[in-house]
């Protein structure tokens, strides 16, 4: 027969073990949630970040619209420009038809040496001989 203090620490045992395995089964479930909290957070930056790199670029291409309209189709773009929380980068390419134009406009958010997003834009143009905007349609937008 067993005595009532060998019975005793092999309970107590037991329920060590017992503890152990919940703390391990806590601390999964914890660590599961924790890395997928992480992932959803990092996802919702991302898009955030690229909605306002396509803001940026739209606003490259408009303004490389009104001075193509403005200069007479003698714009031929710019790099670096600051807008909003980041930078427009504008490259404009005159087509062999007259008054037809190719923009490529690049929205980037950085900070410092870093890159956080960047979208671009292509888009083709035509310019009236009065420099109205005749048609315009966007070819490629590419998310980097």
């Amino acid at each position: 027969m067993i005595s009532t203090k060998a019975q005793r620490q092999r309970n107590e045992g037991v329920a060590l073990l017992m503890a152990l395995g919940y703390l391990a089964a806590i601390t999964l479930f914890a660590s599961t949630f924790i890395v997928s909290l992480h992932r959803t957070m990092d996802q919702r930056n991302r898009s955030y970040w690229n909605q306002q790199c396509m803001g940026i670029a739209e606003g490259g291409l408009e303004k490389a619209l009104a001075e193509l309209r403005r200069s007479s189709g003698a714009y031929a773009g710019e790099e670096d420009t600051p807008l909003g929380a980041g930078t427009f980068s504008v490259a404009v390419r005159k087509d062999v038809r007259h008054g037809q134009y190719r923009i490529v406009s690049t929205g980037q958010l950085r900070h410092g040496a870093r890159t956080f997003a960047r979208v671009c834009i292509e888009a083709e143009a035509g310019l009236a001989a009065d420099g109205s905007l005749r048609e315009m349609r966007w070819v490629e937008v590419r998310v980097k």
